[in-house]
């Protein structure tokens, strides 16, 4: 029913467009009703988006899913993860971090008991994919969030805040702060103007827009 109704809405919207006219709504409904009824085709518009996932393909929710279930895997290392003293984060991962250290918490929680709220996680660290995953699980209570989802979904961002080295680990080699390698201070002041002068003399010159400075 609406495949038929968009068939007769598109062919009319390529007749005005043909015509160079102005839409005139009431026939345009009109039209369309002589297809299906206004309340009909309503209702399978309804129908059709509680059926078909809005931000994903079946791929992606099949491949979460097949995640989630991995959860009884990754439960016997949480508290060692989340109690890690190794574990670091630069200012683009500390919340990531944070979120790692709450999960020997979830671990514990006896959900069936006590069904995990909304309230009690973080929900800027479950991205749009992940969504439905986290919070609509239809095995759960309404409203309740899926623990073992959530705790896969967050062990998913520590993953990427690793390879962008906003978590890092010590003493690691391929996990470890970039950022430590840094000079700082007088061991910087007593390189800065050779590294700078042979910056000024190199390629990379032209990537910047700016010279840089010591004191930068």
């Amino acid at each position: 029913m609406l495949a038929r109704a968009a068939k007769v809405l598109f062919e009319e919207l390529e007749l005005v467009e043909e015509h160079g006219t102005d839409v005139d709504v009431a026939a345009l409904w009109a039209v369309l009703e002589e297809a299906a009824p206004r309340a009909a085709v309503m209702t399978a518009a309804a129908t059709v988006v509680s059926m078909v996932p809005e931000d994903e393909d079946a791929a992606g929710v099949t491949r979460r899913a097949a995640l989630v279930t991995r959860y009884n895997t990754v439960k016997p290392f949480l508290a060692l993860l989340g109690e890690s003293k190794a574990l670091s984060a630069a200012s683009g991962g500390k919340r990531v971090l944070a979120g790692v250290r709450a999960l020997p918490a979830l671990a514990r929680r006896k959900v069936r008991v006590k069904p995990l709220l909304p309230r009690e996680v973080d929900d800027e660290l479950v991205p749009p994919v992940w969504r439905k995953a986290v919070y609509a699980n239809p095995d759960l209570p309404q409203g309740a969030v899926d623990r073992d989802a959530y705790v896969v979904c967050v062990l998913g961002q520590l993953h990427r805040a690793l390879n962008y080295r906003d978590v890092f680990a010590a003493p690691s080699l391929r996990w470890s702060n970039p950022r430590a390698r840094l000079l700082e201070g007088p061991e910087w002041e007593a390189v800065c103007e050779d590294v700078l002068t042979a910056w000024r003399t190199s390629s990379a010159r032209s990537v910047w827009s700016s010279t840089p400075s010591c004191s930068g």
